[in-house]
């Protein structure tokens, strides 16, 4: 199997919603994709609370991006493209900084028969 790997960020979760929406969507969102130059791709979600007014998840909104390997994503970061997503990351949040991590990992192909 073909180990892949990914950035993750993971913002927290903020007194003000929509401070962090916006410059997610408006800046931080086109900077990312400026500058993944189809190299890899970008998936970015909300976490969900369990229950509504349970304040259990630190997080708000999680961004991983995906490189065919672990040396990819550390040239990639390795370049002013790479280094200018993850500073202007640390810029966004209003409240803490995101979490950083990077992972390697490998797809298993499963079939589901009914």
């Amino acid at each position: 199997m073909v180990k892949e790997a990914k950035l993750i960020l993971m913002y927290p979760k903020p007194s003000i919603v929509s401070n962090l929406e916006d410059r997610f969507k408006q800046e931080h969102l086109p900077l990312i994709i400026d500058n993944l130059d189809g190299k890899s791709y970008l998936v970015h979600s909300f976490v969900v609370e369990p229950s509504p007014g349970n304040d259990l998840m630190p997080y708000h909104r999680i961004a991983e991006i995906y490189f065919a390997s672990i040396v990819e994503l550390e040239a990639w970061l390795g370049f002013p493209a790479g280094s200018c997503v993850i500073e202007h990351a640390f810029e966004i949040p209003t409240d803490g900084s995101p979490l950083l991590l990077a992972e390697e990992f490998e797809t298993v192909q499963a079939y589901f028969f009914y």
